[in-house]
């Protein structure tokens, strides 16, 4: 996986990210759609990071402590929309990998509080990945574990049930499509117990994927699980 973004960045010349008109600057974006980024900031819940859009100081939402999720905490540094929603879609849907070893530097910065063991990314479906070719989140997931220092298994989770596109679909639809979804082969279980592990996707929307995932995850014997999107749904705050 590593091979494959260093192949991308000798095969595809860097623009940005955003409107793949203009070079991006210090970033993956150029400087027109970086003002445009909406950062995560506090006050957030301190469990599933949604934004309260009022001052205030950190603490867990109500959604979150009427039911907690599996997951110990989710992160993102940034709101889906604009430009950010611009180069994921593209990443995902318009055959872009190259976009993925453009905005993963965005993770870097939530990651050196995220401590974990091992590194994972949200896996597909075996016919949406020979369809799309690659694995965003695998991608995305590749470039933070080289850069923090960690582990990558892409192979210890697995989709095992493919549904619909979660893309437009309200909460509950989006929790029952993704319901046993995710699985640990039982050969890589000891790959999993007992370990941190640092779960990578794209969106956070409305943590159903994520949920499923970890489920999956600490019923194979993980101590926790983090998340960690480039991106998550929610309001300025």
């Amino acid at each position: 996986m590593r091979a494959v973004a260093d192949l991308l960045d000798l095969v595809f010349p860097r623009r940005c990210a955003g409107c793949d008109r203009e070079p991006p600057g210090r970033g993956p974006f150029c400087a027109a759609c970086e003002v445009a980024l909406a950062e995560v900031r506090s006050p957030r819940c301190t469990i599933c990071g949604e934004p309260f859009g009022r001052a205030g100081s950190d603490h867990p939402c109500g959604r979150c402590t009427r039911a907690a999720p599996p997951f110990r905490l989710a992160r993102a540094p940034y709101l889906y929309g604009g430009p950010l929603a611009d180069a994921i879609r593209r990443m995902k849907y318009a055959g872009r990998p190259e976009i993925a070893a453009s905005v993963a530097p965005l993770l870097f910065q939530e990651a050196e509080a995220l401590v974990a063991d091992v590194i994972l990314p949200v896996p597909l479906s075996l016919r949406r990945l020979w369809s799309r070719g690659y694995n965003q989140s695998a991608l995305l997931a590749s470039r933070l574990a080289r850069t923090v220092g960690r582990p990558l298994d892409t192979d210890s989770l697995r989709r095992v049930r493919d549904g619909p596109p979660q893309a437009g679909r309200a909460r509950t639809a989006r929790v029952e499509a993704v319901r046993k979804s995710f699985a640990v082969p039982r050969r890589r279980v000891n790959r999993i117990a007992g370990r941190r592990v640092l779960l990578v996707d794209d969106v956070l929307t409305t943590g159903a994927t994520a949920s499923a995932a970890s489920r999956a995850l600490l019923h194979a014997g993980a101590s926790e699980v983090l998340v960690l999107t480039l991106a998550r749904a929610g309001e300025p705050s």
